[in-house]
């Protein structure tokens, strides 16, 4: 029954509210640094148990709420500069500035990368506070990255939500996908990314 009226708010509430709820679902999701909240898990759960819903709009105002909760980490590095030893400063700059040797471009790539799939992008947001640089510039592909991200999460909830509620029901869909979720985190931990994207940044 609870679900039940989580649904009807979801797909009937007025648009502005809707859109509302959304933005400070990936807002707090990102910005919750230390205790990190599964929101992209609750993304997948709406969407695989309400096919009906607008998928494109999950992904512009909780991608948009997600990358604009980057922004306390940027500031959390920014405020932390003077805290940090003048060492590991010179070597965060040292490894921007052989970032930036390789273009500009790759930057924001890395910053595309980190948004879009699930490296920790609160780590370099921090870095880059602590560096200050231009939090705007950081942004750009981070919204990029977030909306990207958030829509294929959305998608594929979506078409495996239509699949399934009619063999197993709405409780057996959200059952599953939680086993589902489960089995995604389990799998994003035991993957090295950082090892991946250091392979990465050397071959270009």
């Amino acid at each position: 029954m609870n679900f039940e009226r989580i649904e009807n708010f979801m797909l009937s509430a007025p648009r502005d509210l809707l859109w509302l709820s959304m933005l400070a679902l990936g807002f707090i999701g990102a910005s919750s640094i230390i205790i990190p909240i599964p929101y992209t898990g609750i993304v997948f759960i709406i969407s695989s148990s309400m096919p009906e819903i607008n998928v494109i709009e999950i992904a512009i105002f909780v991608g948009l709420g997600s990358a604009l909760g980057e922004i306390t980490g940027w500031i959390m590095g920014f405020a932390m500069r003077k805290l940090i030893p003048k060492s590991y400063r010179s070597r965060a700059e040292a490894f921007l500035k052989i970032i930036k040797a390789k273009g500009i471009w790759t930057l924001y790539l890395l910053l595309f990368i980190f948004s879009f799939t699930p490296l920790p992008d609160d780590a370099i947001f921090i870095a880059l506070g602590v560096l200050r640089f231009p939090l705007i510039k950081a942004l750009i592909p981070c919204i990029a990255g977030k909306i990207l991200s958030i829509y294929s999460i959305a998608s594929i909830g979506k078409i495996f939500g239509e699949i399934l509620e009619e063999s197993i029901g709405i409780a057996g869909t959200m059952i599953l996908t939680l086993v589902l979720i489960i089995v995604f985190i389990v799998i994003v931990f035991a993957i090295n990314w950082e090892e991946l994207l250091s392979k990465f940044i050397s071959t270009k």
